[in-house]
C-alpha cells in the first residue's frame, strides 16, 4: 500500500454525491468506505480503522452534526478526523 493512502469513510444520503466522491477519492488512490446511511456507517466505522471521514451535513436519517456527536463520544471513532461536506449555499 501506498504510504499516502488513506482509508477514508463517506457518508452521505444522496446516491450520485456519493459515488462522485467516491470515484474522485479512488482515482487519487485512496481506499473508500461508502455509506448511504449514517445508521450503518455509526456501525461499521469503529471496526475500520479510518484515517478521515467525509459526512454530508444535511441528511434525511441523522445530520451530521448528530452523528459527529456520537462519533466523538465513542473512544474508538473520537480522534478520527471529521470534515463535512454539503451542498447548502
Amino acid at each position: 500500500m501506498n504510504p499516502h493512502t488513506a482509508k477514508i469513510c463517506i457518508v452521505d444520503d444522496d446516491p450520485f454525491t456519493l459515488k462522485v466522491l467516491e470515484q474522485l477519492l479512488q482515482q487519487a488512490g485512496h481506499i473508500i468506505y461508502p455509506y448511504l446511511s449514517v445508521r450503518q456507517a455509526l456501525e461499521n466505522i469503529p471496526s475500520l480503522n479510518a484515517d478521515m471521514i467525509l459526512m454530508d451535513v444535511q441528511m434525511k436519517e441523522m445530520d451530521g452534526f448528530e452523528a459527529c456527536r456520537l462519533l466523538k463520544k465513542n473512544e474508538q471513532t473520537a480522534s478520527i478526523p471529521l470534515l463535512f461536506v454539503t451542498i447548502m449555499d
